[in-house]
């Protein structure tokens, strides 16, 4: 898992749930982490992975053109991987829609892409969210971990 401080909040929930799926998770998060340096990451453990899950565009999705390039450049780079999964994000701002809607096609030109709707749940539970509504209450970060854990369901291997 590539992210951002939401995947930092998350990290220990998340590998406590995937875990006893016979998932062998690598959660790499940094706090401000933008999706280009998301890119890099990714290209650093390519060889290593081949399931993704993709957890990044609150702190670039602003400008949607370059969120797009670099969401796009992000899915060239795992084109042959087994399996990814896009993380879309809480829809608090009105970039997030936009960012959104780009995750939401995504599977329609990237056969192995899947979308785990966390904007749902999120808008389902707003004591979830955080108040600069980003960010997560600690049930939140819970939320978030089953809802990626119900996602990838038991690992295939």
């Amino acid at each position: 898992m590539v992210g951002d401080s939401i995947t930092v909040g998350t990290k220990d929930s998340t590998n406590g749930q995937l875990t006893p799926q016979g998932w062998t998770a690598d959660i790499d998060g940094q706090v401000g982490r933008t999706t280009d340096q998301g890119l890099q990451v990714i290209r650093a453990k390519r060889g290593s992975m081949e399931h993704f899950i993709v957890e990044l565009g609150y702190n670039d999705a602003g400008d949607p053109t370059t969120y797009r390039d670099r969401l796009v450049a992000i899915l060239n780079e795992l084109h042959d991987a087994k399996q990814i999964w896009l993380v879309n994000l809480t829809e608090s701002r009105s970039y997030y829609v936009t960012a959104n809607q780009m995750i939401a096609i995504a599977p329609l030109y990237f056969p192995n892409v899947k979308v785990i709707d966390w904007a749902s749940v999120a808008k389902a539970h707003p004591e979830a969210i955080g108040p600069d509504g980003v960010h997560m209450t600690a049930t939140g970060y819970q939320m978030l971990a089953t809802t990626i854990a119900n996602a990838l369901g038991q690992s295939p291997g």
